[in-house]
């Protein structure tokens, strides 16, 4: 595949610069030809404006034309008292019947040197440019000169341009013009092939990489990388690439990690429960209704767990059902605080609800998960806020936004931990975690209640010792 990359993208590049060079060449060479047409004539002008009014001269003394109709004599005396020399005089040429001569430029037998010379090529015509002597070819005429007399036009006196086929000196010139061009055209074509090759190969060369990188995350290594250089799409593309693989690398890691904590999860409460179920049937305890109860709150702790797991799941592909409607959050906080008060106090925690007075507390939610929410924040911080602290629910409002926050006390949370507290399964002190009943994955639940609900969770250290869990939800329009 790369040589057919290689050998397509070389192709439309040599195509492109060839036909680009090619048309250059040519508009240089049509240029070029028509500029040196031009010049000729513009090297005539002089002597031609001196025989137009000499020819003004004539006509005012005899006041028209009718002596030059026919008269090649007359004619070439106007031109000649110009220094305008004839060529080669004709050869001898019979007339084969009555009629006017033809001119000098048109008769039988003349060289094409002699038709090549100035006064060979001018016509002259009277005011409605009707030819009265001269060269015949008016059609190719490339300047008319008036003619006047007392500041009026009495003729024209018309230019036939050199033809450059049978001017030798200029066809000489203009054919080593285009020898040149060929050669320029020659070794622009070699530089275009070579420019050509570069071009692709520099092209090609990422996307070659791109593709040997993509083989090898293709057969499992995440650990490749593509070098960026530059800043085009293609460096962007394998940048793409780069933060892809990381991310797939990062994926499988957190999978093998999460598929560890998971067995470890359920391994402890499953043998909890297969000892003391194999130490009843074999006779070694009683099935009181003590241990039955203990029994009972393991395979709870089991349910808890796999139902958590189940709205994790459901979060991620986006199947979190929620019913959207506009919550009181002051009332709904104030039920949670009531609730909770007796566990608090039970732990010795104090449990305090504070509103900043405002007109609207509601948010635009799901009653069922917002309540979810709070129970998880409120059950963390019963778990890990030592006795005799505060827990501080607190509501205040923004600019479009709803702000909850939950504050315990001592102890915090390392600041490198921060960020990985709403990770799943994570856990600060996997012991004292373990010991609390928590299975590490309530922070994560309320994460993406939030942001199912189109709001932002975040943790902060309080500068007194504790949590800070700041929760903004949008505020209702209505």
């Amino acid at each position: 595949m790369r040589s057919r990359i290689f050998f397509k993208l070389f192709m439309v590049l040599l195509a492109v610069i060839g036909t680009l060079m090619v048309l250059m060449l040519w508009v240089i060479n049509s240029s070029f030809r028509t500029g040196f047409e031009v010049y000729l004539i513009e090297r005539e002008l002089p002597a031609v404006q001196q025989a137009a009014q000499r020819l003004g001269e004539y006509y005012q003394h005899q006041g028209s034309w009718q002596n030059v109709r026919g008269s090649p004599r007359v004619w070439r005396q106007l031109l000649e008292s110009e220094g305008m020399q004839f060529a080669t005089p004709a050869r001898p040429h019979r007339r084969s019947g009555p009629g006017p001569a033809p001119p000098l430029a048109a008769r039988p037998g003349r060289s094409p040197l002699a038709a090549q010379s100035l006064p060979h090529r001018l016509t002259l015509t009277d005011v409605d440019k009707q030819r009265v002597f001269g060269n015949p070819d008016i059609a190719r005429a490339a300047r008319w000169l008036p003619i006047r007399v007392a500041k009026e036009t009495v003729g024209w006196l018309a230019l036939t341009p050199q033809s450059l086929a049978t001017d030798q000196l200029a066809q000489h010139f203009v054919e080593q013009q285009r020898q040149n061009v060929q050669w320029l055209a020659g070794m622009g074509l070699l530089l275009v092939l070579l420019l050509s090759a570069g071009l692709a190969r520099l092209f090609v060369r990422p996307v070659t990489r791109l593709t040997q990188a993509t083989d090898q995350l293709a057969r499992g290594d995440l650990e490749v990388r593509v070098p960026v250089a530059g800043r085009d799409e293609l460096a962007q593309l394998s940048d793409n690439f780069n933060q892809m693989a990381a991310r797939l690398q990062q994926a499988a890691q957190l999978r093998q990690q999460w598929i560890s904590d998971i067995s470890h999860e359920l391994r402890t409460p499953i043998a909890v429960l297969s000892a003391e179920i194999e130490a009843m049937v074999d006779g070694v305890r009683q099935p009181t209704p003590e241990r039955i109860g203990s029994l009972y709150s393991e395979v709870g702790g089991l349910t808890g767990l796999v139902a958590d797991l189940h709205q994790l799941a459901l979060s991620d592909q986006s199947a979190l059902e929620l019913e959207l409607t506009t919550v009181d959050l002051l009332e709904l906080c104030q039920g949670h605080v009531a609730l909770f008060q007796p566990r608090m106090a039970a732990s010795q925690l104090n449990l305090l609800l504070e509103v900043e007075p405002q007109q609207c507390l509601q948010v635009r939610g799901d009653s069922r998960r917002l309540s979810q929410l709070l129970t998880n924040l409120l059950e963390n911080s019963l778990r890990y806020t030592d006795a005799g602290g505060t827990v501080v629910v607190q509501l205040r409002c923004e600019p479009s936004w709803l702000v909850l926050e939950v504050k315990d006390s001592t102890p915090g949370v390392p600041e490198a931990a921060l960020e990985q507290i709403f990770e799943r399964l994570y856990r600060v002190d996997r012991s004292r975690s373990r010991a609390m009943g928590g299975s590490g994955l309530g922070l994560s639940i309320c994460r993406s209640l939030v942001e199912a609900q189109g709001g932002t969770i975040q943790a902060d250290n309080r500068c007194t010792g504790g949590l800070i869990i700041s929760i903004r939800l949008p505020l209702s329009d209505s």
